[in-house]
């Protein structure tokens, strides 16, 4: 069995459940919840700070969903 490790805190991590059918994962130092990979395009740390970043340049909605296309 391949072990998970906590993205926050790097510690070991046991199976906690199912969400739009993605195993979820709970940390046993931190409790923080979590799971391997997201639908959603702006947990992908990349596109978070890509988000950032344009809100930072004033950027519209319009404008950052066209840079997130790219």
């Amino acid at each position: 069995m391949k072990k998970v490790y906590c993205p926050a805190c790097n510690e070991n991590s046991v199976k906690s459940g199912f969400q739009n059918r993605k195993q979820r994962y709970k940390c046993k130092a931190c409790n923080k919840r979590f799971q391997l990979t997201y639908a959603y395009e702006a947990y992908n740390e990349n596109t978070n700070d890509l988000i950032k970043s344009l809100l930072k340049e004033s950027c519209n909605g319009p404008a950052i969903y066209i840079a997130i296309l790219k």
